[in-house]
């Protein structure tokens, strides 16, 4: 980002499914924030707590590389990768694309619960 742009919120996923609700957002900065959220009974199954949010950080240059356009097409490329409404992609099938492409970003975890992750 350029000196005077400000961050920018994009929803990436919304999507309500058998009690199961996912939102993923895509925050601009100095880095690429993707942030997903879920909250429902599969999600206490599966973490023993009703909400369970995940983020990566990745830079631009690095996320650009990972999906194969330019940096000032990331933006748009992340909305297409996580746009079709009828099988939206998930965070970590964004994290597998830049995992085989050798990139590296910063990844946090935590639950309702207060649990934590955090891997750099």
């Amino acid at each position: 980002m350029g000196l005077g742009e400000v961050e920018r919120e994009y929803v990436l996923v919304d999507v309500e499914q058998a009690g199961e609700h996912r939102v993923a957002m895509l925050v601009r900065g100095e880095s690429a924030v993707v942030i997903e959220q879920t909250c429902g009974p599969d999600t206490e199954a599966a973490y023993g707590a009703p909400t369970h949010t995940h983020k990566i950080m990745v830079g631009w240059e690095a996320c650009a590389r990972a999906l194969g356009v330019r940096a000032e097409d990331v933006v748009p490329a992340l909305l297409s990768f996580f746009g079709d409404v009828r099988d939206p992609a998930l965070l970590s099938d964004l994290m597998d694309v830049l995992d085989q492409a050798g990139e590296h970003y910063t990844y946090v975890a935590w639950s309702g619960e207060g649990d934590a992750v955090f891997r750099a």
